[in-house]
């Protein structure tokens, strides 16, 4: 940052009045720190205490969490949506992704939906039998589209004699077997172009939908195999589902009854990763090399391809290595190695293209790092932080050093929050302004997850509560938990500053400006000279409605110095001037 000088003949006093951040370097400027506790650049020029969090409910073991309208988050077994649990939801308990689908809320691995708007649930895959159940007799019957009987028809190779109209005829000479219809009016045989099988058992409609596409097994109904699209689907409530069946392309000679075991599935892959973006939920696999997107609006069909631009897609890619995340825009979907990152660029399964680019991605473990801010994308990589706009990714962590791991993010405002794993065990707390490029590590806490929701930025924290980073007491404040933290504890500790500039100028003294705007807050000031112990030099206690102060400290002589604030509650360090004297050719 800049260091602003007051002018003066001989010039005694150069002042910072423009502070950085956290720098942990070894080049840095004048006005950052080496380190930094609790403290924030919301008051920049100056640099202040950062607000007090509040603590909002107690979680129960927290498996993931998101915003949007509403915060959302897996906690135990069950979701809960704004502050209540979903009933009749019951989530594995496993760490858990989320994606935004228009008002459905799709939650991963466990493949469910909960609908934001009406309340409801719904699965993506489904299997008739479920897993480890038989079922009766299932009955295939040639239908029309819409399930019902056309009746009586001859089966054979040649056409009928003296035909009435409308009479069926299914041509057993055609490979496949071709059903005809006879026009009285034209004295012909007319192909019915398409035919269909309704396949009926107890419960084989149940949880299917029309237009699903399935994968039959184990059918013994030639052409009934594979992945098929079900026109129809009749569900038979009144009766427990006993009049149930399944309405699929396809042509059968007789009604054909089934008593050995098969199924009928709707399947959805099994993916590491997932998003949303278009209208679809998107997802990637390491094991499989693919890339995948559900039907346009339907998480639940991820294998339908009838040619039409809502069609699934998915996609194969060759580079090495596992896939460590994934992130969306507004105008293309980002799937993240280590080393390099795929691109999907189109608005349908017939536009879509897949580039490949040879850039920083997502550290492994970090999955839960990117989020946007005002378009830029940030996450954490394999080197540090990066920025993404859609060029090269840019880096923006060089003022941290050490190693980082286990990344979870969130922003509010243009402020980006970090929680991360420490090179040397431990976690921290960080915060980047984004506008002004200024970080500061706040402290040691963990969070399991981040969620914005209204404004607000909340975090699951690995003690167990729920907590508003602004410190906003919102909606999901429990009665008997909720609360404001104490003023925490703060802490600024400059980089060594040199006593002599030159042989005949050396730094006398120090003055700083600063507020303690309230009863209880406290400022002490230490020195550290070359490589001593730390020097209380004053002391200071906060007044309401104290618009700042004048601390000054005397140096005594030394080869370099360094300085430290800490203290409790809200502090605003305005600036710091360097008073000078003259020295000697020996002093």
């Amino acid at each position: 940052m800049r260091a602003t000088y007051m002018s003066g003949t001989p010039r005694k006093y150069d002042t910072l009045s423009a502070f950085g951040g956290l720098n942990t370097r070894e080049e840095h400027g004048p006005a950052e720190f080496a380190a930094t506790k609790n403290t924030a650049c919301g008051e920049f020029p100056a640099v202040s205490a950062r607000k007090r969090r509040a603590r909002l409910r107690a979680l129960s073991g927290c498996r993931g969490m998101t915003g949007e309208d509403a915060l959302a988050w897996a906690e135990g077994t069950a979701l809960y949506y704004n502050g209540t649990a979903v009933p009749g939801l019951t989530l594995t308990a496993t760490e858990k992704q989320f994606a935004r689908m228009g008002a459905w809320l799709y939650i991963h691995p466990d493949g469910v939906a909960y609908n934001t708007l009406d309340g409801s649930v719904k699965r993506a895959g489904n299997r008739w039998p479920a897993a480890g159940q038989t079922h009766g007799p299932v009955i295939y019957t040639l239908a029309k589209d819409d399930g019902t009987d056309y009746g009586n028809y001859t089966v054979a190779d040649t056409a009928p004699e003296s035909p009435e109209n409308g009479a069926l005829w299914m041509d057993s000479s055609a490979v496949p077997h071709v059903l005809k219809q006879y026009s009285a009016g034209s004295g012909t045989w007319v192909t019915l172009v398409t035919t269909f099988i309704r396949i009926a058992a107890a419960n084989i409609a149940l949880n299917f939908h029309e237009h699903d596409t399935v994968t039959f097994d184990k059918s013994e109904v030639a052409g009934v195999e594979g992945d098929m699209i079900l026109y129809q689907v009749h569900r038979d409530e009144a009766n427990a589902g006993a009049g149930d069946y399944l309405v699929v392309a396809g042509v059968l000679d007789a009604a054909v009854t089934q008593v050995s075991q098969m199924s009928v599935t709707r399947r959805v892959p099994a993916m590491d990763f997932i998003t949303g973006w278009n209208n679809r939920i998107w997802g990637c696999s390491s094991a499989n090399h693919e890339v995948y997107a559900c039907a346009l609006g339907e998480f639940w069909n991820w294998y339908s391809f009838p040619g039409t631009a809502a069609d699934s897609w998915q996609a194969t890619v060759g580079t090495p290595g596992e896939f460590t995340g994934m992130a969306a825009t507004q105008s293309y979907l980002l799937l993240f190695k280590e080393h390099c990152v795929h691109k999907v660029y189109g608005g349908k399964p017939s536009e879509y293209q897949l580039y490949e680019e040879q850039k920083e991605g997502i550290r492994a473990g970090s999955f839960r790092s990117p989020v946007s801010i005002n378009g830029v994308l940030y996450y954490h990589g394999p080197g540090g932080i990066y920025a993404y706009s859609g060029g090269t990714a840019r880096k923006i962590s060089e003022a941290l050093t050490g190693d980082f791991y286990n990344a979870v993010s969130g922003a509010e405002g243009e402020r980006l929050y970090l929680s991360m794993e420490e090179e040397g065990g431990g976690a921290g707390f960080y915060c980047y302004d984004t506008a002004r490029g200024i970080w500061h590590r706040e402290d040691d806490t963990r969070a399991a997850g981040f969620g914005r929701a209204g404004g607000t930025l909340y975090y699951a924290g690995e003690d167990g509560y729920l907590y508003s980073v602004s410190g906003e007491m919102s909606r999901y404040a429990a009665e008997g938990t909720a609360g404001t933290e104490e003023p925490p504890e703060y802490l600024l500790e400059t980089h060594a500053y040199g006593q002599e500039i030159t042989p005949r100028k050396l730094v006398r003294k120090l003055m700083l400006r600063a507020e303690l705007p309230e009863e209880g807050s406290t400022l002490d000031v230490s020195v550290k000279y070359d490589e001593g112990n730390w020097i209380l030099a004053r002391r200071c206690a906060g007044q309401a409605g104290s618009r700042g102060r004048t601390i000054p400290v005397s140096l005594r002589r030394c080869d370099h110095f360094r300085l430290r604030l800490e203290g409790r509650g809200p502090v605003k360090l305005q600036s710091l001037a360097m008073v000078y004297s003259r020295g000697t050719e020996r002093s």
